[in-house]
């Protein structure tokens, strides 16, 4: 029987889909997308979470999500120990001649084995035995870090309260950065942003000078900077575009039919004026948002916890578990999705035939 991890990729595959439109669009991070179709289970927070991004996952490849969650829980069970009783058994007066036996036997091989080891390393070509490289671990604390990173370092970060590591690697045309939400291929004299968290929006800005790709280690003073604005302050970098001090948020598109939402109605009024943002949790949450300040909060809701929010522009939204969040503008009851479903999206006045529409919109 094929197991979870493969039937998502298997299929992902089938379809054509890149880990990268799937991340875009689920709105899940890459990180969990690769965990699901590894199988590395443990590298979720919680099962709750786990769950739910298979559901959506399952979702998006048209497969039976309630099958999938089936599949992942068989396999847990075949992964459990023995029961017990199958493990206790009568001892035999025999054991510990046969437990002092496989012991010496145990050495002798171990001692075989680490002789016959060392005359072959002992006798081995230098030149064809293969050079592991292995970098140094950086923290990124402050606003900014530059100075040269070679193949194998790491740079370690926290963004919005969330831990997060960027490898350097070696590519093809240049040096790789890997993140948890995003590859970057940089060559020389390159500028760029970079998406660590991938929710699709810029967290770092990169520039890349004085590469040395040549020879065992290819190298680059590489500056990382956590604003993305460009040094002329005219634009921000990626897809998220400067407008007199506030930013406007892209709604993104998809090309899937059957993930194609309609705006939800809030409230109309004469002229746009700041709305209050209300939700309250009845299950564990991850809430990601982006307001037009530029600001931007990340944090995780237990049962019972609640958030309050005054915005007067567009805000961008992203919920790790739609079924648990109540959601209210303005005193107005809004349904995001089911339990489990990673949603996104956007609050933004719209101009309709002389009046201010609030209008909920989905983000692709």
């Amino acid at each position: 029987m094929e197991s979870v991890g493969a039937k998502l990729k298997n299929l992902r595959e089938e379809k054509g889909y890149s880990l990268e439109q799937v991340v875009r669009e689920t709105h899940i991070a890459r990180r969990y997308i690769t965990a699901l179709e590894g199988e590395a289970f443990d590298d979720f927070p919680a099962e709750s979470y786990l769950l739910g991004f298979l559901r959506n996952y399952s979702q998006f490849l048209d497969l039976d999500p309630q099958e999938m969650v089936q599949l992942y829980r068989n396999m847990r069970l075949q992964e459990q120990p023995a029961p017990i009783e199958e493990l206790i058994h009568t001892p035999s007066r025999r054991a510990p001649v046969t437990l002092i036996t496989a012991i010496a036997v145990a050495v002798l091989l171990i001692a075989g084995g680490a002789f016959f080891g060392i005359r072959m390393l002992l006798g081995r070509n230098a030149e064809s035995a293969p050079v592991a490289i292995s970098g140094e671990e950086y923290t990124f604390s402050n606003d900014f870090l530059e100075q040269r990173f070679g193949v194998g370092d790491t740079i370690l970060l926290n963004l919005n309260g969330q831990d997060y590591s960027l490898m350097v690697a070696s590519g093809d045309n240049g040096l790789l950065l890997e993140t948890p939400g995003e590859i970057l291929s940089v060559t020389e004299d390159a500028e760029a942003s970079l998406d660590v968290t991938g929710d699709g929006l810029p967290d770092l800005r990169v520039l890349v000078r004085n590469a040395q790709l040549d020879g065992p280690r290819p190298s680059a003073v590489i500056r990382f900077d956590r604003q993305v604005a460009s040094p002329s302050g005219a634009a921000t970098a990626g897809n998220v575009s400067a407008e007199g001090g506030r930013i406007a948020l892209p709604l993104g598109d998809t090309n899937v039919s059957s993930r194609r939402r309609q705006p939800q109605l809030v409230v109309e009024r004469a002229q746009a004026q700041p709305y209050e943002l209300r939700m309250s949790f009845i299950g564990p949450t991850m809430l990601r948002y982006l307001t037009a300040e530029g600001e931007r909060v990340e944090r995780w809701f237990t049962a019972g916890e609640n958030f309050q929010l005054t915005q007067e522009d567009e805000l961008r939204i992203w919920l790790s578990n739609a079924g648990g969040t109540n959601l209210e503008i303005d005193g107005r009851r809004l349904t995001l999705g089911e339990s489990g479903e990673v949603v996104a999206f956007q609050t933004r006045w719209v101009a309709e035939g002389g009046s201010q529409r609030l209008e909920l919109h989905p983000v692709y």
